[in-house]
């Protein structure tokens, strides 16, 4: 619940930043391309022809304006103004700190597979999701600075008294599943289990279950909260072998069987949770300065609109 906990926080900050600048990315990718072609042929572009009316450059770029220009244009203003204050402070983003947001960010994901899907469905590469994060970290770094934002040791203290139950590792059960269709083949599958067969062998051979089929219907260590409720219930009963009956639910039958448990572990006031409180605390009190300072900016530095 700890990684857990932290992780949900990580995300909000991390992927509200990130999923708007892949947006402002391919449509800046988008026009460039539009406008590399509108050099070349010395005229208005034509983007596309439906029978025999056309849409130029001029009719797509008014539609994308009235869309979400304005949206788009306050983003690119506003990164310009935090590279600009940043490079008056001389204030830069190392390879290092680079390398180790990106770690960090990885790790909120399954696996390498699930890390790169994420990317496609965002359309972004992850040379683009490296330059988010830099000015990801070059934004933190300038309004640390500028603001004198700190952390103390009694901030950090009074933040893992109020939350201790949430920092905890709570109970945790190491299981495989199947699922199929109807009850007549659940119950064929748990006679072979009884009589001995491998669990993972019957998974891969006869789970429809898309997600876990390849690995022997492993779902790895989870806690409560993660299976359905119907499933939750009965599997977090058994005992380190035991297989359930097969249980209904909306998907179909499901067979379980626990293959491991580790009981609660109570968090301890130690260096590591103690990092992590402090860059929560640090992420919450940069939040809270943002807007104000970005206006401070707005209102020093000229900028015209046309």
């Amino acid at each position: 619940m700890r990684k857990k906990f932290f992780g949900v926080i990580f995300l909000i900050f991390t992927f509200l930043f990130i999923n708007l600048s892949a947006q402002i990315e391919q449509q800046t990718k988008s026009s460039s391309n539009i406008e590399v072609e509108t050099m070349k042929m010395g005229t208005l572009p034509v983007v596309a022809k439906v029978g025999k009316r056309n849409i130029t450059y001029q009719d797509l770029f008014n539609r994308l304006w009235k869309t979400n220009g304005y949206q788009v244009l306050n983003q690119m203003v506003y990164e310009i103004l935090i590279e600009e204050e940043a490079k008056n402070l001389n204030i830069k983003v190392d390879q290092k700190e680079m390398n180790e947001r990106l770690e960090d960010f990885k790790k909120q994901f399954r696996d390498e597979q699930a890390y790169n899907l994420w990317l496609t469905q965002n359309s972004i590469t992850e040379e683009d999701l490296k330059k988010q994060i830099e000015f990801h970290v070059l934004q933190e770094k300038l309004i640390i600075k500028a603001k004198k934002i700190s952390v103390s040791e009694k901030e950090i203290k009074d933040f893992f008294e109020s939350n201790k139950e949430n920092l905890a590792v709570p109970e945790q059960i190491k299981c495989r599943h199947i699922l199929v269709k109807t009850k007549e083949q659940a119950d064929d599958i748990l006679l072979s289990l009884r009589a001995g067969a491998d669990f993972s062998v019957i998974a891969k051979a006869k789970s429809e279950d898309i997600a876990t089929k390849e690995k022997g219907g492993d779902l790895g260590y989870i806690t409560k909260g993660i299976l359905l409720p119907e499933l939750e219930e009965i599997v977090f009963k058994l005992k380190v072998g035991e297989i359930t009956e097969p249980i209904k639910t909306n998907l179909g039958y499901h067979i379980l069987k626990v293959e491991d448990k580790k009981g609660k572990i109570e968090a301890k006031f130690d260096k590591q949770i103690k990092e992590k409180i402090s860059k929560f605390l640090f992420q919450q009190k940069i939040s809270s300065q943002l807007p104000s300072y970005i206006e401070e900016l707005k209102n020093k530095t000229e900028i015209i609109v046309y």
